[in-house]
């Protein structure tokens, strides 16, 4: 019993020609030889190779390098939108948002006043600049009015614009913050063509409040008249200017 007993305890060997049951094997390539891996891979998959060394050259090119062996740098001034027909383009329609400014007297409409928000601007900036090719700093004055300082990276060199806001009646230091980072960026063109929309009147609810209307929502009908004005709204563009090289997509 007690050989027997040891028998079935005893590690199996694994032997030639058999079927042996242990750890399962993992195999990771060691790159040894880059010149025959890449003899390899240019024969066995081309396109694939071709793709990747394409997107490796457009990241450099986008970090600002005009010469990377191999490859031709050219500009695009037209088969690609530059930065700054780019930055003012129209903004997605659900990223414009409405704010009441003048409420009629008998409270059914409203002057709608229109804007975006900074996740937008910022959204905006890294779409067109990617996230490592703009900047924004803030510097307060002597008066307490904050100014913000966006600056983007053009080719070899950092271009800055600024503009400011005092605080908000709504979060206060916060709103002027974000006041101060979307007025610098309409001086890169972003939401600039927000501005030049015509006032329109929407449908509203409103409320009262000691003998006073106040803007309580936009009515179904006046957010339908809302999306339209944001829709039809055109953005500028600013042809013949220089293009940051395009991004791959």
């Amino acid at each position: 019993r007690t050989a027997n007993k040891a028998e079935k305890c005893a590690p199996t060997i694994a032997v030639e020609g058999a079927r042996g049951i242990g750890l399962r094997s993992y195999w990771i390539a060691e790159l040894v030889d880059p010149l025959a891996a890449l003899k390899h891979y240019k024969q066995a998959q081309p396109e694939a190779l071709k793709a990747w060394l394409l997107d490796q050259a457009q990241k450099d090119a986008n970090a600002g390098k005009r010469a990377i062996p191999g490859f031709a740098i050219n500009e695009d001034r037209e088969g690609g939108m530059n930065m700054f027909d780019a930055c003012p383009a129209h903004s997605p329609g659900d990223a414009v948002h409405w704010r009441a400014q003048t409420l009629k007297g008998d409270g059914t409409a409203a002057m709608a006043l229109a804007y975006i928000d900074a996740r937008d601007v910022m959204r905006r900036l890294d779409e067109v600049c990617g996230p490592d090719g703009w900047s924004d700093s803030y510097t307060e004055t002597a008066k307490g009015r904050l100014l913000c300082t966006i600056s983007i990276k053009c080719g070899d060199a950092w271009i800055s614009k600024s503009d400011g806001a005092g605080d908000t009646d709504v979060e206060g230091e916060k709103g002027a913050i974000s006041d101060a980072f979307k007025r610098a960026a309409v001086k890169w063109g972003v939401g600039r063509y927000l501005y030049d929309m015509d006032a329109i009147w929407a449908e509203c609810e409103s409320a009262d409040r000691n003998g006073k209307k106040y803007w309580r929502k936009w009515t179904p009908r006046g957010l339908a008249q809302l999306k339209g004005a944001a829709g039809s709204a055109v953005a500028p563009s600013s042809p013949g200017r220089t293009s940051l090289s395009p991004r791959s997509s």
